[in-house]
């Protein structure tokens, strides 16, 4: 089985040859005809004799690739397994062999948009990679999550048992996943349930327990003595206030009787006798707020000595330990200073960090810096592309794939290669085909669709 890739306008294919097939078998024509849930289509094409097949890989990315610089966790794999059940599913449906079933991680595709999985069926296969596939997942495991570990070594040592059976294991798997997370809910909502119980719990004591007003500072609580006191002051001075005011009132109406004084007179009086209260009022609050000032006052004054007596124990304290600081005598002293001063002084040859000379990582300079910046690559391979959570050089541009390429160092040499992009990717012109890898060198031309740079010339440093 050989495997090739090719680009013909806006799509690209994955073409498998070399694999004794006429064309006219039950299962080519099944799989042209037909859209199998899971399957990557295909079109079955004579090319000097030969029956090639040409799959649709345009817009998917392979697993391997998907998987190449991050770990794999739980999710990952069980979205991997439901792929591999649907596509067993559906070639069961349409009577086809499912050993025919290609599960190496290089031909397994996967959409960026929907993160489904698809299944190279290569008829007449007979050997579908199974193993390939478990020990590229425990390579790729994520070991901070302990659900991804059960799953990737179970499938794994399913897989080496000699009555290994695909469906079966899936079917036990997919069971496992289900009971996981109807226990996980199950546990979530059994914690909900015992937190609401709790906070009705607390709600009933609440409310059998008598009422009490939290008091702080000039609030108190209403069951203390000091409270009941001041209540009755206060009702007493507000009778007090009453009767006054009633006394006045009767005063006021007696005198204006016996006097016999009109309307008028009878206003003057009453705005007199306002004028006075008023007054009085006045006097007996200059009073009162100059006592409470007088007051305050003293309570600074006191504060200010406790604060000046507390200041002057620390300094007493801290003149204390400067005492016994400087107990030590003076020969003492002038035995450490003699130590010191006649130790040999002695300093090594001074060693060269860095060679003479020094190569920068690689640097893609813009020809548009205006629109779009540079690219430094500083680790080994970069994946760049416009899809942010899945690249490591994010190009926002509607012109570059989700995935669209990848930068690599190979010893002190560069490469790229086009990952299987819509608008493709170019070197000095010259479009790469899907998955091409080509030397950078300095001063070449890379284009990402519509984004163009140039390889920056090393430099030198003496």
């Amino acid at each position: 089985m050989e495997v090739s890739y090719q680009r013909n306008l806006n799509h690209n294919y994955m073409i498998i040859n070399n694999i004794g097939l006429t064309g006219r078998e039950y299962t080519v024509r099944m799989i042209e005809k037909n859209e199998i849930p899971g399957m990557l289509s295909f079109q079955a094409r004579k090319i000097n004799g030969d029956t090639c097949l040409y799959y649709e890989i345009t817009s998917k990315q392979p697993l391997a690739r998907l998987f190449e610089t991050c770990s794999m966790k739980s999710r990952d794999i069980e979205q991997l397994l439901t792929g591999i059940k649907g596509a067993l599913d559906g070639a069961r449906q349409y009577l086809l062999e499912s050993r025919d079933i290609l599960l190496d991680p290089e031909y397994i595709y996967m959409e960026i948009e929907t993160r489904q999985f698809r299944f190279c069926y290569v008829p007449g296969l007979k050997e579908n990679g199974i193993s390939v596939l478990t020990e590229f997942i425990l390579k790729k495991l994520d070991h901070g999550d302990r659900r991804a570990v059960d799953l990737g070594y179970e499938l794994y040592g399913q897989a080496e048992q000699d009555n290994f059976s695909l469906q079966e294991t899936l079917r036990r798997l997919m069971n496992s996943c289900r009971d996981t997370s109807a226990a996980s809910e199950s546990s979530q909502q059994e914690t909900v349930q015992k937190e609401v119980i709790w906070i009705d719990r607390t709600q009933e004591a609440f409310e059998k327990e008598p009422k009490k007003k939290i008091y702080s500072g000039q609030q108190r609580c209403d069951d203390r003595p000091e409270s009941k006191k001041l209540q009755a002051k206060k009702w007493r001075n507000l009778m007090l206030c009453g009767l006054a005011a009633a006394a006045l009132a009767a005063l006021f109406g007696l005198t204006v009787w016996l006097l016999g004084l009109d309307l008028t007179q009878t206003g003057g009086l009453a705005f007199l006798l306002l004028a006075l209260l008023w007054i009085v009022y006045t006097v007996v609050s200059g009073k009162r707020e100059k006592r409470k000032k007088r007051w305050q006052d003293d309570d600074i004054e006191e504060d200010e000595e406790a604060f000046m007596d507390a200041l002057m124990s620390e300094l007493y304290e801290d003149n204390e330990t400067e005492n016994s600081f400087y107990e030590k005598t003076s020969q003492e002293i002038t035995d450490s200073l003699n130590k010191t001063m006649h130790q040999e002084e002695f300093c090594g040859e001074t060693r060269c960090l860095t060679s003479a000379e020094y190569e920068m990582p690689l640097r893609l300079v813009s020809l548009e810096p205006e629109r779009y910046p540079d690219i430094m690559m500083s680790k080994g391979q970069a994946v760049i592309g416009k899809k942010r959570d899945l690249v490591d050089i994010c190009l926002e541009s509607d012109t570059v794939s989700r995935i669209h390429a990848m930068l690599e160092k190979k010893g002190e040499d560069y490469f790229i290669t086009d990952r299987n992009s819509m608008n493709g990717t170019f070197l000095n012109g010259e479009r790469l085909r899907p998955n091409e890898r080509r030397r950078i060198l300095e001063g070449d031309r890379v284009s990402f669709a519509a984004h163009h740079y140039k390889r920056e010339k090393r430099q030198m440093y003496l």
